[in-house]
């Protein structure tokens, strides 16, 4: 299968798209931390919650920028969103594997806060 090439536009308009994924990613993450911290009842004690709400954004934002990536690289060009699936190959792979390690630092650090 003959490879098709991105046009410079394209490139342009998915970095335009990463940087609005970061925008939006950052945004959704904060509210959507902070309203599981006010749920979990995260303690406010030199700001857990806020930590808590941060650690949430990165991972929202990790996963909103590829997709806002990729979204406007699909809807740009005429390569296929599966074909730019497999040119990402094993980067989206590593996204769970932050979710364990955030989630044991915020215990580690909520249990040494509360002694």
């Amino acid at each position: 299968m003959a490879s098709k090439r991105l046009s410079v536009s394209a490139v342009l308009f998915a970095i335009v798209g990463g940087i609005v994924g970061i925008a939006l990613g950052l945004g959704l993450g904060l509210l959507i931390g902070s309203a599981l911290a006010a749920a979990f009842h995260v303690s406010q004690m030199e700001g857990a919650a806020g930590y808590f709400a941060v650690s949430i954004a990165l991972i929202v934002t990790v996963v909103a920028v590829p997709v806002s990536i990729l979204l406007t690289l699909s809807r740009r060009s005429s390569i296929p969103t599966a074909m730019l699936c497999r040119r990402i190959g094993t980067k989206a792979r590593a996204v769970p594997a932050w979710v364990p390690v955030t989630w044991r630092f915020i215990t580690e650090h909520r249990s040494a806060s509360l002694c």
